[in-house]
């Protein structure tokens, strides 16, 4: 309990270019909402993190 883990990522857009978006006001509390769930909410070349629910570059 209260152990917090988890991946450093680069924000990108669906081509893989990086983007510089704007701090969350939330972002010192964990995140608890997902991006995805499965790999078909991801834009085409990327996968979805299950752990995490993100979705991550191949």
């Amino acid at each position: 309990m209260g152990k917090m883990e988890g991946k450093c990522m680069k924000a990108v857009d669906e081509f893989g270019v990086p983007t510089y978006p704007l701090p969350r006001s939330d972002s010192i509390m964990p995140r608890t909402e997902r991006d995805c769930y499965f790999d078909t909410d991801c834009p085409i070349g990327f996968y979805c993190d299950r752990k995490y629910g993100v979705c991550i570059k191949r």
